[in-house]
């Protein structure tokens, strides 16, 4: 099957184009693009993973800082726990299907917990709407990597060609 197959059966859903997530995000943060040619601008899109990234490690941030205000001693149990958490959601958000349901269900539950704890004080509340942000933005850098590469792939036969085996596949 040539390129020009795989794209008009991927555009009719005959067949599905996957994208490995931590060779996607690996792609967009450690690729010099100026020697690929792929007919694309990529500079929007790797500055956007970027930020994420950025904003990932800085909500963790803002997050244990809260949870020092709001928590006080107690804060000594919970910012370990966060970081272990943290860091096993990374692990895991690299692998299999890039999917926004279940974080979004955390976001919510997290912004009902925050709102249902208005009386004890700001701080406790913030902590709370801090909490999820950076395991959303985990999310977020390995979807949007996947659907970029994956995009982009579809658009730029020299890239399919090179990603092929490596980061993309194909399933009929």
């Amino acid at each position: 099957m040539n390129y020009a197959e795989i794209v008009s059966k991927a555009q009719k859903g005959e067949l599905l184009i996957g994208i490995e997530p931590a060779v996607a995000r690996k792609f967009f943060m450690d690729t010099n693009t100026k020697g690929l040619e792929i007919g694309q601008p990529m500079s929007v899109k790797i500055s956007l993973i970027n930020t994420i990234l950025i904003l990932d490690w800085l909500f963790m941030l803002f997050t244990d800082i809260v949870s020092i205000i709001a928590f006080k001693w107690w804060s000594i149990a919970i910012i370990p726990v966060i970081l272990i958490a943290h860091m096993f959601y990374q692990s895991k958000a690299s692998m299999g299907k890039q999917r926004l349901w279940g974080i979004t269900s955390f976001c919510l539950v997290c912004f009902y917990v925050a709102y249902s704890l208005y009386f004890n004080g700001i701080m406790t509340m913030l902590f709370f709407i801090l909490l999820p942000l950076s395991f959303l933005f985990t999310r977020l850098m390995y979807f949007l990597s996947c659907t970029f590469l994956r995009s982009l792939s579809l658009k730029s036969e020299n890239l399919f060609n090179m990603l092929y085996g490596k980061a993309i596949f194909i399933k009929e």
